[in-house]
């Protein structure tokens, strides 16, 4: 047997834990079992689990030190195979869970529990169960992670590492009454300087934790040039309630003052709406479409309007908002009630009082939250953390993205014009003087003006792309198009909007820290999760029929109809 080559006599080792994890992974690498025959704070005496085999080792604590040393090692086994058996007594959670910690870390989902079953079996030839695979799988994400209380008391550091390594980040804490864990604040710099140069727009929404201690994660989520996610701040809190809503807009204050040009787009939450309210009063609070929608959809979804009130929402112009509404009205005056109560402002594009471009949904946060639903169950640091490191890589793939496209604007701007093209050149055009046209289709007529960026149909003036009249007059002249496209999606717009890096922390044990550092340190909050599965039904949203404050409406039969059961169970005629 090679044992000699790394179990040997005089071999040195720091501590007696050490020894043991290395006898362990030695017996599991060579396919036998030992036992303890003594074991105490200055010696270890270990034999083969056959009273007859001659395998021997025994190690002692060097005085005045926590070393051991190896005194005595018989390597050559002369047992049979009998008490081999395919549960290795030496493969305990800890060990498994050390050997494959590598797949556990900040963007990795890490190995499932049967994925765990398979692999010691083929790597190790050690057989072990569904339930052991989950305590394998604790002990490598605790090895690799950290325990979710232990993130908590180091997260103070974490905030401070993002301050020294990303110049111009900011950072908050707030501690409970009882000096616990309630609201932490992040946002980095790069990302804080790159949204000067965006459209000003940002999408918010909460999303609950997963792991050991109930929180919620709010984020707030901007749209770059070449319409991809970029976020702008984060925050870790106790509860979605409108005192947190309202901590994480002071925050992000701090960083995006308030103006009567900035929208907020969200759910609606009753919460956000106060928050916003009081923190942001000039903003324009915008709610999505997709939730409006959902809201009405239990109710008015036998109506077939649902596409009409979509339509009406993504209208360009008034005129033609009210065409679709109008035919609403006529078909179902409540659902036209219900959507006049609910202020046109808020979820129309062309009454909003300040422009919200193309983003009418929370779709930006919402894809957010579908990234992070695995990070979720991680200690808080390590979600922080994995939203940092993936941030890192965004900033370095669209910078050099942006570096390779060699168009005037970003790639998706350009396939938007060019898919607007081929309808531009069937359009009829006529100059009026050097900015001005007037733009003829078969239907109707439409005055574009290529110097202001403005066309009648309002899509120019919103979109601050050329639309399909644009198109048509800049061609007639001979004009590049790309030339009135707005600032804000330029390829070199784009390219300065993620110039600069997000840098990692490093390990925070290696790390110098100021000497009030642990002064911000916090025990985690005091709530835990509940033991047993989480629900899984979705919470309807506020204003959705069933709601309390809402109109309820009782559940009805999907075949008849009518209430009282259910389509298992109906026994009605279908007339």
């Amino acid at each position: 047997m090679r044992g000699v080559g790394d179990i040997s006599v005089n071999k040195y080792f720091k501590t007696k834990k050490e020894l043991m994890l290395r006898m362990k992974k030695w017996a599991l690498e060579w396919k036998f079992e030992y036992q303890t025959v003594s074991s105490n704070k200055s010696r270890v005496l270990l034999s083969c689990v056959d009273d007859n085999c001659t395998w021997r080792m025994r190690a002692t604590k060097l005085p005045f030190s926590d070393f051991f040393v190896i005194k005595k090692y018989v390597h050559d086994h002369t047992c049979d195979t009998t008490h081999r058996q395919a549960n290795h007594r030496q493969a305990s959670a800890k060990l498994l869970g050390s050997l494959i910690c590598s797949n556990y870390g900040e963007k990795k989902e890490g190995l499932k529990a049967k994925q765990i079953i398979e692999q010691v079996r083929m790597l190790h030839g050690v057989h072990i169960n569904y339930k052991q695979a989950w305590r394998v799988k604790e002990e490598a994400q605790l090895l690799v992670r950290g325990t979710p209380e232990d993130s908590y008391y180091n997260l103070s550091r974490w905030l401070y590492k993002v301050t020294v390594t990303n110049p111009g980040s900011l950072t908050y804490q707030h501690k409970d009454a009882d000096g616990k864990f309630k609201y932490a604040f992040v946002a980095f710099g790069p990302s804080i300087r790159g949204f000067s140069l965006m459209r000003r727009v940002i999408a918010v929404d909460g999303t609950f934790l997963k792991g050991k201690f109930n929180g919620t994660l709010l984020a707030a989520c901007a749209q770059d040039g070449d319409y991809h996610l970029y976020p702008l701040a984060f925050a870790v809190v106790d509860d979605e309630n409108a005192d947190s809503w309202k901590w994480f807009f002071n925050g992000l204050t701090q960083m995006i003052p308030d103006a009567p040009d900035l929208v907020f787009v969200s759910d609606r939450a009753i919460s956000i709406a106060s928050a916003l309210e009081e923190v942001y009063p000039l903003s324009h609070h915008g709610i999505c479409r997709i939730h409006l929608l959902r809201n009405i959809t239990p109710k008015y979804a036998r109506t077939g309007l649902l596409p009409l009130v979509e339509s009406a929402a993504d209208a360009y112009t008034s005129h033609e908002f009210w065409l679709i509404f109008n035919d609403i009205k006529d078909k179902c005056p409540e659902l036209a009630k219900y959507l006049e109560d609910s202020d046109f402002r808020k979820w129309t594009r062309c009454y909003a009082p300040a422009n919200r471009y193309n983003i009418m949904t929370t779709n930006i946060a919402e894809s957010l939250n579908s990234m992070l639903k695995m990070p979720r169950e991680l200690p808080v640091i390590s979600l922080l953390e994995t939203i940092r490191l993936t941030l890192t890589t965004w900033f370095f793939e669209r910078r050099e993205a942006a570096a390779k496209h060699k168009h005037l604007v970003t790639p998706k701007v350009v396939k938007k014009l060019v898919s607007r093209l081929e309808a531009a050149l069937l359009l009829n055009v006529y100059q009026v003087d050097q900015s001005e046209f007037e733009v003829k289709d078969e239907r109707m007529k439409y005055v574009v003006d290529l110097e202001k960026r403005h066309c009648t149909c309002n899509v120019f003036d919103i979109d601050k792309i050329p639309c399909i009249h644009a198109i048509a007059a800049a061609k007639y002249v001979k004009r590049d198009e790309n030339r009135y496209v707005d600032s804000s999606h330029l390829t070199e717009t784009w390219g300065k909007a993620y110039a600069e890096s997000i840098h990692p922390g490093g390990e925070l044990s290696n790390s110098i820290y100021p000497v009030n550092i642990d002064e911000l340190s916090c025990p985690p909050p005091a709530t835990k999760k509940r033991g047993g599965r989480p629900p899984t039904k979705r919470k309807r949203s506020v204003g959705e029929f069933g709601v309390p404050g809402s109109k309820s409406q009782s559940h009805k039969c999907s075949r008849c109809g009518t209430g009282g059961h259910n389509k298992t169970t109906c026994k009605k005629p279908i007339g």
